[in-house]
């Protein structure tokens, strides 16, 4: 499918985006750039982005070629290409947006979220700087930062000297077939003194069900 075709897909199925992003019918962005991309989805969908290379195969330009590559082939893992990743995070958004079941309350991610993401997600669930830090009795940002780890509304952070990581909900919609809301979030993780750098779109799926701790999955999960 070219990008125009995939784009012109999308937009017939984001119907609240292509008319009115306002809606109450419509998933709860919390995120001003995404929002404002869910809102001119047919041209964000095939909006050129910097070159993002991947091993041995070319670059992805824009969002309907960095899933054909996704699909195939791993990211490379140079710094500036990493950098470059975080520009198709919107790209995901926007992809799972497209799947989604309308009305979405939002309200827990409105008011609880960032708070919960502290104290309950588990960092060995999905990818990131903290996996070989965590262990059975230690895996949350909470439990191995208690001086460091900080949330607002919608987001959880640590900051340290030499380690900056971020996990924000950008949106909240019903992904799966069922009543609860699901977070789409954004992971920002970063090294102050090394190379090491890892931009990601996380999901996690009803989020109020998961009473004993939280679980991300990667979106889209490299080969």
């Amino acid at each position: 499918m070219t990008g125009s075709h995939l784009s012109a897909a999308l937009c017939s199925f984001l119907l609240v985006a292509c008319s009115d992003p306002t809606s109450t019918s419509g998933p709860a962005i919390f995120d001003t750039d995404l929002a404002d991309a869910y809102a001119r989805v047919d041209q964000s969908f095939g909006k050129q982005r910097s070159p993002l290379s991947f091993e041995g195969n070319g670059t992805a330009t824009d969002c309907p070629s960095y899933f054909e590559k996704m699909s195939k082939f791993r990211i490379e893992e140079a710094v500036d290409n990493q950098l470059v990743k975080s520009e198709y995070l919107v790209c995901d958004a926007l992809k799972l947006l497209a799947g989604s079941f309308p009305r979405p309350s939002g309200e827990s991610a409105r008011t609880v979220a960032g708070k919960a993401l502290v104290s309950k997600l588990d960092l060995r669930t999905f990818p990131s700087s903290q996996n070989m830090l965590s262990d059975d009795k230690s895996h949350t940002l909470a439990a191995l930062y208690p001086e460091r780890a900080s949330s607002d509304a919608t987001t959880a952070r640590i900051d340290t000297e030499d380690w900056s990581l971020t996990l924000k909900i950008v949106a909240a919609a019903r992904l799966n077939d069922n009543e609860a809301d699901d977070w789409i979030v954004w992971l920002s993780d970063e090294s102050k003194t090394g190379n090491y750098r890892n931009y990601q779109t996380l999901v996690i799926y009803d989020p109020s069900d998961q009473h004993d701790g939280l679980a991300a999955l990667a979106y889209p999960s490299e080969n």
